[in-house]
């Protein structure tokens, strides 16, 4: 006979409410293109609230450079539509979401997130740029 485990859905909530706390969040709204017929990636800042659970680390040693690689788990209410291609500031590193895994039984949303170098998404580098006053439109 099959035992099925039950899970009480507000423990979710629960655990974002007493750990979960305010981060930046760009949101990624679409894309644009430029004259020269690029795709430029739109994104929207707003606030959202979770709890942002770090994962794995490691340190890539090479003679041309050494690269650090972290990933993290982050959880929110499924109000909060985050998803593919939007970005998370924490602690002076910009995290980038990589899956998207959804419980709406449970009212929460998961995502995997990835510390990225800005020189990797000139778009994103290009809007942080010109919230920040150092480029025009």
């Amino acid at each position: 006979m099959a035992q099925h485990h039950f899970i009480d859905p507000l423990f979710f909530l629960d655990a974002i409410n007493e750990f979960g706390v305010f981060y930046d969040w760009f949101a990624m709204t679409g894309y644009d293109t430029d004259d020269m017929g690029r795709r430029i990636a739109q994104f929207d800042k707003q606030e959202i609230f979770g709890s942002l659970q770090p994962q794995t680390g490691s340190i890539n040693f090479s003679t041309t450079g050494n690269t650090t690689s972290l990933k993290y788990k982050f959880y929110c209410m499924s109000k909060y539509r985050i998803n593919y291609g939007d970005f998370i500031h924490y602690h002076e590193r910009y995290l980038h979401v990589d899956e998207v895994q959804e419980y709406d039984e449970a009212g929460v949303r998961e995502v995997s997130l990835t510390m990225v170098n800005l020189t990797d998404y000139r778009d994103f580098e290009d809007y942080l740029k010109y919230l920040t006053g150092e480029k025009t439109v």
